[in-house]
């Protein structure tokens, strides 16, 4: 249960400076190539970072779940990959957007990933409580 926490933690900080680092290269326009080219590193560290590491967490909960039966391990897993990505896909996505705008370089934007990354949200939280359903089910019959 501990590494579970420990890894939460870690995952938070690493991904909110990814966050950060990806905000402030929007930020600044000294040189739009650059800003360009340190936004995709940081939103590229977002984009696979996340999704691993919320599998991780989900790993690690579901072993807590199995021990302990606590289920405060998912609404945290859940909540990790829901805040990290709704950020990543509208916060960022917007920000990058407007500086396109900003510096004429739009050439149409890919909402589709957004609509998508949203809709994983929802499935997410839907396995979650799949899982907590089904081991539910399973401790109440078997006792």
């Amino acid at each position: 249960m501990k590494w579970f926490y420990v890894l939460l933690f870690v995952f938070v900080v690493v991904f909110s400076y990814c966050l950060l680092q990806a905000k402030q290269a929007v930020m600044d326009t000294s040189s739009i190539e650059q800003a360009v080219l340190n936004y995709h590193t940081y939103a590229e560290w977002l984009t696979y970072g996340v999704p691993a590491a919320f599998l991780i967490l989900l790993i690690l909960a579901n072993f807590s779940f199995t021990a302990r039966q606590h289920i405060g391990s998912f609404v945290y897993a859940f909540l990790f990959f829901t805040v990290f990505t709704i950020a990543d896909y509208v916060f960022l996505n917007k920000l990058f957007f407007e500086f396109l705008n900003r510096t004429g370089q739009w050439r149409g934007g890919n909402t589709m990933i957004g609509i998508f990354a949203l809709l994983l949200c929802v499935m997410a939280g839907g396995l979650v409580l799949a899982n907590y359903l089904i081991r539910y089910t399973i401790k109440k019959y078997k006792s």
